[in-house]
């Protein structure tokens, strides 16, 4: 579908992919660079912590959260 991002991806987005998305389209480059990074950073961030609570054995159900709130 056209402005969707493929996620089996093997390399960084670029630039033109996130300007060709309706939402960053009047973005100039720097603040797409920008936003590129902070979302390496971020994704990062996740996966490190998950990897380390894997690692550890402390991996929160987030189904089981959902639902005890549906309950509540």
């Amino acid at each position: 579908m056209k402005g969707q991002i493929s996620t089996n991806r093997l390399h960084d987005i670029t630039v033109e992919e996130v300007r060709a998305l309706n939402s960053f389209k009047d973005y100039s480059t720097e603040e797409i660079e920008q936003l590129i990074h902070t979302i390496k950073a971020f994704t990062l961030l996740g996966y490190t912590v998950f990897m380390k609570q894997l690692e550890t054995g402390k991996v929160i159900d987030i189904l089981s959260i959902k639902h005890k709130q549906k309950a509540a």
